[in-house]
């Protein structure tokens, strides 16, 4: 601090270092607001991200072949929008493989849950053919199928298997989305004899290979 001497009076602080200190302090301060709003910012897009792909997963896990009143341009745009979404999520289940610490049964919990919706598909596929609804339903039906496929990675990225199984499921896609129903259940049948003998074989006609036993 400086002193400030005046004729007959007592001598007085000048506070300018002080008043520097605070300044500086302000303007970290500042600096802390600033970054800790680019945080809240990065977080709030994250949250926003998640849940848009949440609402993509939750509209096509509605109940089964369920049709909406508004026409097919908001379903088009959804199905194009998630479409991106089944590839990653074969991924993941192939990345998480070989972390699994019983991978037997985590196939089997997998299955019990997955096939199931695979035989819906196909019964349905089956006595109507492609109509609106099946339409409509092959979108969930396609991802559950990619998430299969993940299931059987021998390795933390999609291996030779995963990219096969893969590769079945574009096609049953492509089928359904041509309308060709004999093209549809080959390329479904090609992907379920694709699928490695063992613990996650299935067949849709022998409801024991892919329905929990009796208590």
């Amino acid at each position: 601090a400086q002193e400030i001497f005046s004729s007959g009076r007592v001598p007085l602080l000048a506070f300018s270092e002080p008043l520097r200190r605070r300044t500086g302090s302000m303007a970290s301060v500042q600096q802390v607001r600033r970054q800790a709003g680019r945080s809240r910012f990065l977080a709030l897009s994250l949250v926003g991200i998640a849940a848009i792909a949440a609402w993509h997963l939750s509209s096509a896990t509605s109940s089964s072949f369920a049709i909406g009143s508004s026409g097919s341009s908001p379903l088009g745009r959804r199905m194009a929008a998630g479409a991106v979404l089944p590839m990653l999520l074969g991924a993941q289940e192939a990345i998480a493989m070989p972390r699994v610490t019983d991978r037997d049964v985590y196939i089997n919990n997998r299955k019990l849950a997955l096939v199931p919706i695979f035989k819906q598909g196909m019964d349905y596929l089956e006595k109507k053919g492609i109509d609106e609804r099946m339409t409509a339903f092959a979108p969930k039906m396609y991802r559950k199928m990619t998430l299969y496929a993940g299931l059987f990675s021998q390795t933390e990225q999609p291996d030779a298997t995963v990219k096969r199984l893969l590769s079945d499921s574009e096609v049953f896609k492509a089928a359904i989305d041509k309308g060709s129903k004999e093209e549809a259940e080959a390329a479904f049948e090609q992907f379920r004899l694709h699928v490695p003998k063992g613990v996650g074989y299935f067949d849709l006609k022998v409801p024991s290979t892919y329905e929990a036993p009796p208590p």
